[in-house]
């Protein structure tokens, strides 16, 4: 793995494979709701993307994981495989749970596990990200689009 070892070249170059193919892969089947809730945090606190991303993914997994039901289960629960944390007795939903917690662990190790409080934000800003997430075009792509009360229940758990 890369962050192991940052010298290895193979691993660098399989990373910027990867990342090129996902940037194809945006262009083809579109965004959801952890870039509709991203761009406002990287609007507002001036940060990468990719760290906005990896603050909100962990929870808007969840979210969709307890609103779309065993269709998303059983995407998640490929994802778990997919990251070596799938267990073949486990159902859809524990895999899910392991996709999500493998997230969240691997954001820890590359060391974007951050808050928005981290990033400088206070909870009297959760209305103008609300505001700016629920316009953005990525809502439209979503699995499942969140209510402006769902949204700042999300930026509320991220603060």
């Amino acid at each position: 793995m890369l962050m192991k070892d940052l010298a290895n070249l193979e691993a660098r170059s399989q990373v910027q494979l990867a990342s090129h193919m996902a940037g194809v892969a945006f262009n083809t089947a579109g965004l959801g709701l952890v870039h509709a809730m991203g761009h406002p945090l990287s609007a507002v606190y001036h940060q990468a993307h990719g760290q906005t991303l990896a603050i909100m993914l962990p929870l808007v997994m969840d979210f969709n994981l307890r609103h779309v039901g065993a269709a998303m289960a059983a995407k998640y629960a490929r994802v778990a495989f997919l990251l070596q944390a799938g267990v073949h007795a486990l159902s859809d939903e524990e895999n899910a749970r392991k996709a999500i917690a493998t997230v969240a662990a691997l954001s820890r190790l590359c060391g974007t596990a951050k808050s928005i409080s981290d990033l400088g934000g206070k909870p009297g800003d959760i209305p103008v990200l609300v505001e700016q997430a629920a316009l953005d075009v990525c809502m439209f792509m979503t699995a499942r689009p969140a209510s402006p009360e769902q949204l700042a229940q999300l930026y509320q758990a991220a603060m």
